[in-house]
Parts: C-alpha cells; sequence; structure tokens
C-alpha cells in the first residue's frame, strides 16, 4: 500500500491483515489497540541529523531564536525523547 497518510497505515493494519513499519510517536499513539503488536527494527540502522542554515551576515529571525530556546529546553528534550528511540516494551 502507498500513502502519504501515517494514520491510514495504522488503520489499515487494524483493518485487514497487512503490516507496516511506522514511526515511534504514531506508535505509542495506537498502542492502545490490543490487536496490534509493536515490534522495534533493529537494522538497518537510520540517523537522521536536523539542522539549520541562515546567512552569517544577516541577523538570525526571531522564529530561529525561538527554535534554537526550544531545542535547547530541557523539558522539550524529555519530551522528544519518550517519543522517539527504541520501542519501549
Amino acid at each position: 500500500m502507498e500513502t502519504n497518510s501515517i494514520l491510514t497505515l495504522a488503520l489499515s493494519v487494524l483493518a485487514g491483515d497487512v503490516c507496516s513499519v511506522l514511526p515511534g510517536a504514531l506508535v505509542g499513539a495506537v498502542r492502545s489497540q490490543k490487536e496490534l503488536e509493536a515490534l522495534p527494527l533493529v537494522e538497518p540502522e537510520m540517523v537522521t541529523p536536523v539542522g539549520f542554515i541562515f546567512l552569517a551576515k544577516t541577523r538570525v529571525s526571531r522564529a530561529f531564536e525561538a527554535a534554537l530556546r526550544l531545542a535547547n529546553d530541557p523539558q522539550w528534550q524529555e519530551y522528544v525523547a519518550q517519543h522517539s528511540g527504541s520501542l519501549g516494551r
């Protein structure tokens, strides 16, 4: 199945005899469905670096400054850690 809706993948698994690969955050959202079994992928290991690019000679935008503050906020980092990485059992 090909879709641009991740939620459609989860609903399709619930509705029929199919499997899907889902991001950890969505797995956490549908874990209450006892009919589903979530198994962690062990390979290949995927790493997606995220970065910001801006012109060094221009003043950074307020949105960029706010994004950096949020990215460095310990509460935000804890929240992100709860919704990423390996599946907890």
